[in-house]
C-alpha cells in the first residue's frame, strides 16, 4: 500500500529551474504573481544565527493558519505530527552546519515569509528536506521552491563552462611542483564517474573559488585535489568539500579514500586528521621538487563523518 502523502517525488533541476511546457503552467503564473506583488523581496542564504528566530516564527504561523483551515477530524493526527516535525526542525537549526545543510530564505518588508534547506546526497542527486512558506503569501512556496533548484544546481553542477574558471584557480592554488591539473585533466574527469565537487563565490557571482577531486575506482577512493583560493582560505571551505565528498563516498560504498599530502604542509595534515584520516606511509621524492608525500587513509566511522 502506498501513502501518497508519502511519496518522494524526483525532477531534473533543469526542468524546476525553466519551468517549459504546460504542466508548469500553474507554477510559472503562481511564480510571476508573487514577483508582481512583492517586487522588493530578498533571498538569502540562510544562516542560522541570523535566521533562526524568524523561521521558528514562520513555523508557528503556518502551524496557526493550517489550523484554522483543517477538518476537525484531522486534528490529532496533524498535532501528532507537527510537534514532531518542529521538534526536527529545531535539532536541525541547531546541528546545521555539521550536517553539511543549505538552505535558502525570502524576506519580504523585514520579515521571513518562506525558507527551504536541502542537502546533498550523491553526486548528481540533492534532497529538498523542507520547506515553509507564509500561506498567506501567494505564489511564495513555487517561488523558493524554483530559486532553491538554481541555487542547488549552481552549488553541485559542474559543467565544461567551469574550465576557464578552473584552470585559474588552478594556478592561484598551486605551484609547478604541485602537479597541477591541466584542462585535459579536468575535462577528462568531468565526463568520468570521479567526483568533482566546487565551492562557488555566490549566487550573484558563481566563480568556483574552491574545488575537490575525488577518484573513484571499484573499492576505494582517492582524494586526488584539493584547491582553495587563497582569498577565500580559513573559511571552512576546505573542510566543507571534504565532507561533501566523504558523504558521497559512503553513499557509493565506498569505505576507505587515501590521499598524499606534502610531509611539510603540517596545516593541512593537521585538518585531515580532523575529518578522520590516519597517517598511512611515507612516499619518498614524490613532488617534482624531491619532498615526500605523506599518505592519509580514512574509513568509514558513523561517529567522524555526519
Amino acid at each position: 500500500i502506498v501513502e501518497r502523502a508519502l511519496v518522494d517525488y524526483v525532477y531534473e533541476t533543469s526542468d524546476l529551474i525553466e519551468l517549459k511546457g504546460n504542466s508548469y503552467s500553474t507554477k510559472r503564473n503562481e511564480i510571476n504573481k508573487f514577483r508582481r506583488i512583492h517586487p522588493d523581496h530578498i533571498l538569502e542564504t540562510l544562516d542560522v544565527e541570523k535566521h533562526a528566530d524568524g523561521i521558528l516564527e514562520l513555523l508557528n504561523k503556518w502551524i496557526s493558519d493550517r489550523m484554522k483551515y483543517l477538518p476537525a477530524d484531522q486534528t490529532e493526527q496533524f498535532l501528532d505530527g507537527i510537534f514532531s516535525e518542529r521538534s526536527a526542525i529545531k535539532r536541525m537549526l541547531s546541528a546545521y552546519n555539521d550536517l553539511g545543510l543549505i538552505g535558502l530564505v525570502i524576506i519580504d518588508n523585514g520579515q521571513l515569509i518562506g525558507f527551504t534547506v536541502g542537502e546533498k546526497i550523491n553526486s548528481d542527486t540533492a534532497s529538498v528536506i523542507i520547506e515553509k512558506t507564509d500561506f498567506e503569501v501567494l505564489g511564495c512556496a513555487q517561488y523558493v521552491f524554483r530559486e532553491f533548484s538554481k541555487v542547488l544546481f549552481e552549488k553541485y553542477q559542474v559543467t565544461m563552462q567551469d574550465l576557464d574558471a578552473l584552470l585559474e584557480l588552478e594556478s592561484e592554488a598551486f605551484n609547478a611542483a604541485d602537479w597541477m591539473l591541466s584542462r585535459r585533466a579536468f575535462r577528462y574527469h568531468l565526463q568520468s564517474n570521479n567526483l568533482l565537487l566546487v565551492a562557488r563565490q555566490s549566487r550573484n557571482n558563481p566563480r568556483p573559488v574552491a574545488y575537490i577531486l575525488v577518484l573513484k575506482r571499484k573499492k576505494t577512493a582517492r582524494i586526488y585535489s584539493l584547491a582553495v583560493s587563497p582569498a577565500f582560505r580559513r573559511q571552512g571551505i576546505a573542510s566543507q568539500l571534504f565532507k561533501e565528498a566523504l558523504n558521497d563516498c559512503i553513499a557509493s560504498q565506498l569505505y576507505k579514500v587515501r590521499l598524499e599530502v606534502r610531509a611539510s604542509n603540517h596545516k593541512a595534515i593537521s585538518l585531515y586528521k580532523a575529518l578522520g584520516f590516519q597517517e598511512h606511509d611515507v612516499c619518498p621524492d614524490y613532488y617534482q621538487d624531491h619532498e615526500d608525500a605523506c599518505r592519509m587513509e580514512w574509513r568509514y566511522d558513523s561517529s567522524l563523518i555526519h
